[in-house]
C-alpha cells in the first residue's frame, strides 16, 4: 500500500484512494490507477466519475503525472519507485497491425493485468460489433 501522507490530491486515485503507481488519464482528463480502472471497466462501460461512456481507447498513460509522483516519492520516502511485475515483463507500448495480434499477445501473457486488459478488450470489441449491426444504413 502506498502512503498517502501529505500526498498532493492529484496523486490519489479516486478508486483506490492510494497514491498511483501507473496513472492513466481518460479523454476527459480524469486520472486513475491503471489496474483499478481496468477492474472497473471489466464490469462497467462508463467513467467511474462522470458516468460518460468509456473504453480502452479512451485512456492513455499519464507519463507527466507518473514522473511527478515518482519525484514526490523520492523526496518523501527516500526510495526509488517500485516497478510492477507487468512493467518488467512487457513493454508498455507495442505496435501491432491488427486487433487479432493484440489478442494473441495478451493470451500469451501470464500477468493478471494482461488478462484483465484482454477481458476488457474482448468486451469492447463485442459491443462495437453489436453497435455496427444495429446502426441504420446511411
Amino acid at each position: 500500500m502506498a502512503s498517502t501522507n501529505l500526498a498532493p490530491e492529484d496523486f490519489i486515485c479516486p478508486l483506490t484512494l492510494e497514491v498511483m503507481k501507473e496513472p492513466v488519464m481518460t479523454r476527459l482528463g480524469h486520472n486513475f490507477e491503471l489496474s483499478a480502472l481496468l477492474q472497473w471497466l471489466e464490469r462497467h462501460d462508463e467513467c467511474p466519475l462522470t458516468r460518460n461512456p468509456l473504453t480502452l481507447k479512451d485512456i492513455i498513460v499519464n507519463r507527466a503525472l507518473q514522473e511527478r509522483i515518482e519525484f514526490w516519492r523520492k523526496q518523501h520516502n527516500g526510495q526509488e519507485d517500485e516497478s510492477t511485475e507487468f512493467d518488467k515483463k512487457l513493454p508498455l507500448v507495442v505496435l501491432v497491425k491488427s486487433s487479432k495480434t493484440v489478442i494473441r499477445i495478451l493470451e500469451e501473457t501470464e500477468s493478471p493485468l494482461g488478462k484483465s486488459i484482454l477481458r476488457v478488450f474482448r468486451r469492447d470489441r463485442r459491443a462495437m460489433k453489436q453497435r455496427k449491426r444495429r446502426a441504420p444504413a446511411a
